[in-house]
């Protein structure tokens, strides 16, 4: 059974979000194996401009329409408020793990990364999203709208 938000009537594609999930997974990963902070940077700006609904200056948006378009991939709705937060709940890793690689600490941030990669794994392989399942959890103790 389909968990859905009945506040939400909003749809994306689940196999859009799981492509994304690839592309953000290689690219932690990347940081993760490097410790270069041009990558950490990088899902910083797409989590950010994905959030504030400027997808024209997310590259993972990009080559993930330019993935769906080649490869004719048929769309699978879901409902969008469950992504949506788990996109925020992104954003906010990817800040905190930018914001404490700068502040020296890089084997907290390399431990956040590490999660980081495990939840956007989950979803890319198995459309298992983490932030959703928090949404849900959230939602019926009633601390989100």
């Amino acid at each position: 059974m389909v968990q859905t938000c009945p506040i939400s009537f909003q749809h994306i594609d689940s196999n859009f979000v799981r492509i994304i999930a690839t592309q953000v997974s290689i690219v932690a990963l990347l940081f993760l194996l490097t410790n270069h902070v041009i990558f950490i940077l990088l899902l910083l700006l797409d989590f950010s401009s994905r959030a504030i609904k400027i997808s024209g200056l997310s590259p993972f948006v990009f080559i993930a329409k330019g993935i769906i378009n080649i490869l004719n991939i048929e769309p699978r709705l879901t409902n969008e408020a469950p992504k949506r937060f788990a996109l925020y709940f992104g954003l906010f890793i990817s800040l905190v793990i930018t914001v404490i690689y700068f502040l020296g600490f890089f084997k907290i941030a390399l431990g956040l990364t590490s999660l980081l990669i495990l939840a956007a794994l989950l979803e890319a392989v198995s459309n298992y999203c983490v932030g959703c399942k928090i949404y849900y959890i959230l939602k019926n103790f009633n601390l989100i709208k």
